[in-house]
C-alpha cells in the first residue's frame, strides 16, 4: 500500500515542482513580446485612426505607449528598448496621440519629431491640402488631382530636403516651447517661443486645423511680417509664376523650385528686407550705454562708442538683434551675446582697391 502511494506522489511532486519552475518562464512576457504586443496595438489603432474613429485610437495609442513604459520599468538594458524600432514606434504613437489631445501638444511633439526622423515624421502634422489650396488660392479649383498632388509632393521633397541638409547640432539644439494657445471651432492658433541653443529667441504663431480629426498646421506667421500669413507670400509668388504659363507647363519645366523661388524674391522681398537683409560680417557701434544678453538674461553693461563685429544678426519683437563676442569682465572670458538694434548702429563700409573698409 506505502509503495503504491508513493508511485503516486512522487509523480504528482515532480510535476508540481516542474510546473513552479517553468509556469513563470512561461507567462513572464520577455521585451521582444512585449515590442510584439505594442506593435499590434498600434496596428490597431492607426486602423481606428484611418476609420474616423479617433477616440478608440486615443485610447489604443495611450495603452501602446503604456506598454512601452512597461518595457522600460522590466526591462531598461534591453537589446529592444535600446532599438531603432522601439524609438521610432514611441515617436510614431506620441506624435498621433498628441494630434488628437491639443493643438500646443501636436507642435511641440512636431518639433520633436523633427529631430527623429529628419523630417519625415515631422511632415505628418501638416496640412499640405490647405496649405496647397491657401497657397494656389487663385488656381486651386483649376487644377487636376493629379496637378495638385504634383506641387504637394514637391513642396514636400524640398521641406524634407531642407531638413536633411541642416546641421544637426543646430537641429538637436532647437527649443519650441508654446507659450499661449487660443482655439475658435476647429481652427486654432499656438504662439511659440523658437530657440536654437543659447541664441535669442523668435517668436511666431503657427495656425491648425482639425476639421479632419487630428490637428495639423495650416499656415504661419510673425510679428516681423505683420502678422502676415506665409502663404500669402506664396501665393503672390505662384501668381507671378503662372502669369505668363499654364499649370502644366509650370510643372513640367525643368526647374518649377527655382522659378517660385525667384518669384518669391522679387514679390515678397520688399516686406521682408527687413528680415532676412544679414549684416553678418559688418560692424556696429553702440551708440548709448545698453545691456548685452543672453536670451532674457543680462551678460553685462557695454559702453557708448564700443565696436563690436557682428557674428550673426535676426529678427524679434519688430527688431534686430546682432550676436557679438563681448569680454566679459564679471568672468573675465569671452561670451557671445545680443544688442538690440535700437542701441547700435551699423557702420557704412566703402570698397577702396578691391577691399572693403569702415569709415
Amino acid at each position: 500500500m506505502v509503495k503504491k502511494i508513493l508511485l503516486l506522489v512522487v509523480p504528482l511532486a515532480i510535476i508540481v515542482l516542474v510546473v513552479a519552475l517553468v509556469l513563470p518562464m512561461i507567462t513572464e512576457e520577455r521585451p521582444q513580446d512585449l515590442l510584439v504586443r505594442a506593435k499590434d496595438i498600434e496596428k490597431s489603432a492607426l486602423d481606428a485612426f484611418e476609420a474616423g474613429d479617433y477616440e478608440t485610437a486615443r485610447s489604443l495609442y495611450m495603452s501602446v505607449l503604456d506598454v512601452l513604459e512597461q518595457m522600460v520599468a522590466q526591462f531598461p538594458d534591453s537589446i529592444e528598448v535600446k532599438s531603432q524600432e522601439y524609438r521610432k514606434l514611441k515617436a510614431r504613437c506620441r506624435g498621433r496621440l498628441a494630434s488628437l489631445t491639443s493643438p500646443g501638444d501636436t507642435v511641440e511633439v512636431m518639433f520633436e519629431l523633427m529631430k527623429e526622423d529628419e523630417g519625415r515624421l515631422y511632415l505628418d502634422y501638416w496640412d499640405f491640402d490647405i496649405l496647397g489650396e491657401k497657397a494656389l488660392t487663385s488656381h486651386w479649383e483649376g487644377m487636376t488631382a493629379q496637378q495638385r498632388d504634383k506641387i504637394l509632393a514637391m513642396a514636400k521633397d524640398l521641406i524634407n530636403d531642407g531638413l536633411k541638409q541642416q546641421n544637426q547640432e543646430a537641429v538637436q539644439a532647437v527649443k519650441v516651447e508654446v507659450t499661449n494657445q487660443t482655439i475658435e471651432g476647429n481652427v486654432a492658433q499656438v504662439e511659440v517661443a523658437f530657440q536654437v541653443g543659447s541664441l535669442l529667441e523668435t517668436d511666431f504663431t503657427l495656425e491648425l486645423n482639425n476639421e479632419k480629426g487630428p490637428w495639423k498646421v495650416t499656415d504661419i506667421t510673425s510679428h516681423m511680417t505683420g502678422d502676415k500669413y506665409f502663404t500669402s507670400y506664396l501665393a503672390a509668388a505662384f501668381d507671378e509664376v503662372l502669369k505668363d504659363q499654364t499649370v502644366e507647363e509650370f510643372i513640367n519645366s525643368d526647374d518649377p523650385l527655382d522659378q517660385i523661388g525667384r518669384a518669391f524674391d522679387s514679390t515678397a522681398g520688399d516686406e521682408l528686407n527687413a528680415v532676412g537683409d544679414s549684416k553678418k560680417g559688418r560692424k556696429i557701434r553702440v551708440i548709448m550705454t545698453t545691456q548685452i544678453m543672453s536670451g532674457n538674461k543680462p551678460l553685462g553693461v557695454v559702453d557708448e562708442g564700443t565696436v563690436f563685429e557682428v557674428m550673426q544678426d535676426q529678427p524679434h519683437e519688430g527688431k534686430r538683434w546682432f550676436l557679438v563676442l563681448f569680454h566679459n569682465p564679471s568672468t573675465g572670458k569671452d561670451e557671445v551675446g545680443w544688442l538690440s538694434s535700437e542701441f547700435v548702429e551699423v557702420l557704412p563700409v566703402e570698397e577702396e582697391n578691391g577691399e572693403i573698409e569702415e569709415r
